[in-house]
């Protein structure tokens, strides 16, 4: 015991002696015992040793309340599903060439119990909007909007006091902003339709981000609300773009199977007495479905908004039994408020990433640039299309590992993929 005592008294001894008449030896010392000991001044410098790095004091948890009263909830991360985007439907295919057959092992996974990929199958989560919930209800939509052709179906439904969702294209919206506007001013739904109208399981999660996110900011810059509700072009949409979507505080909404006016295709030859005689089966269909409905047409050719106001829409309101045309919000029993993040009164918060923030951007009413004015029949089955703008430059297929992301990374994901969209 004695020798032990002796033993420390001489090694403090020595230490301080060492220090004393070594500053770099006390300096070396001080390192290993803290690494992340201040040094003296005159060593704080261009070229210092880099320090490890300093770990936090608590590590944050999802569902931790700041001090800041009032305040939500830590929230957590967004799971995206290890699912590769599929491979893009070249131009160029051979006759009867799909993207379902295109990708077959993704279409072989795209049931409930794999990647639920709609394009493949008609496979829909439970987060899902395709119907509406009243027998006899219709969800009144217009997607690609807005053009040179919406305010004639703007003063057709104000003449008949009918109310719409209108799913738009961010190039589309800094083109006719005050289009835009005055159809918001109507009372109309405003939701997100992509920037450039891509097949979005085709996307790397960085671009499906640059798609959703940048046509939200020009949404919101141009009507000083942020939607919270999106259709995917063509209803292509599988787990890993719902998951993303999620992160963003975004909804899907597609259409209920059959329900799709194919109006579109007129633009491409099909015989719009044709599309006209698919349009009253629909009508003879409604009373037959279990619940309401949620139907696809289109505002942006000339021909579409004709069918619109000329034939499908007057024609239902005189079908018996005349379906109550609502927007799709309205039908889901929600008030026009809850479509947009700032008058959604705290539902903006319900996904796990929590309260969004749109990407930082400026945004100038009238810009140059829009979506291309050609339409391809690109849908993923052959049977359930619809029409697109042409995307002009695609992503190659890439794997993307899955990984949580949080609403600051999401941000950052649209920065960095912004080239993605122009």
């Amino acid at each position: 015991m004695v020798a032990r005592t002796a033993f420390a008294l001489f090694f403090s001894v020595s230490t301080a002696y060492a220090h004393l008449h070594n500053p770099r030896a006390h300096r070396h010392f001080a390192e290993r015992q803290d690494p992340h000991a201040i040094p003296p001044i005159a060593q704080i410098s261009q070229g210092m040793p880099t320090e490890p790095p300093v770990p936090l004091s608590a590590t944050p948890v999802a569902g931790a309340q700041p001090a800041i009263s009032g305040a939500p909830k830590l929230p957590s991360g967004v799971q995206i599903p290890n699912i590769p985007p599929n491979k893009i439907l070249p131009d160029d295919a051979p006759a009867g060439t799909t993207l379902c057959t295109l990708n077959p092992e993704a279409s072989t996974a795209g049931t409930a119990a794999g990647n639920c990929w709609w394009s493949c199958g008609g496979c829909t989560r439970d987060t899902d909007l395709f119907t509406c919930p009243d027998k006899l209800t219709w969800g009144l939509t217009f997607d690609d909007g807005p053009s040179p052709y919406t305010p004639k179906v703007l003063n057709y439904l104000a003449e008949k006091n009918l109310k719409a969702s209108f799913y738009v294209i961010g190039a589309n919206v800094v083109n006719h902003p005050e289009i835009l506007q005055a159809t918001y001013l109507a009372g109309h739904e405003i939701a997100i339709h992509t920037w450039t109208h891509p097949q979005l399981t085709t996307l790397t999660n960085e671009q499906i981000v640059a798609e959703l996110g940048w046509t939200r900011k020009a949404i919101q810059a141009v009507l000083g609300v942020t939607p919270r509700f999106f259709r995917p072009p063509y209803g292509d949409c599988d787990d890993r773009v719902r998951a993303i979507a999620k992160g963003l505080g975004l909804t899907p909404v597609i259409w209920t199977d059959g329900f799709d006016t194919d109006d579109w295709s007129v633009n491409s030859g099909s015989i719009s007495t044709d599309l006209f005689n698919d349009y009253t089966k629909m009508l003879d269909a409604l009373p037959n479905q279990s619940t309401g409905v949620i139907s696809l047409q289109h505002d942006w050719y000339q021909q579409t908004a004709d069918l619109a106001v000329g034939y499908f829409l007057p024609a239902a309101l005189s079908h018996n039994p005349a379906p109550v045309f609502q927007s799709v919000i309205e039908c889901q029993h929600q008030p026009a408020g809850a479509s947009y993040v700032e008058t959604s009164g705290g539902l903006a918060a319900a996904p796990p990433s929590g309260n969004t923030t749109a990407p930082i951007a400026t945004i100038t009413p009238g810009a140059t640039g829009s979506a291309t004015n050609s339409r391809a029949a690109a849908g993923a089955t052959g049977s359930k299309t619809s029409s697109s703008a042409s995307t002009t430059g695609t992503a190659a297929a890439s794997t993307n590992g899955a990984s949580t992301v949080g609403v600051s990374s999401m941000i950052g994901l649209v920065a960095a993929s912004v080239w993605a969209m122009i």
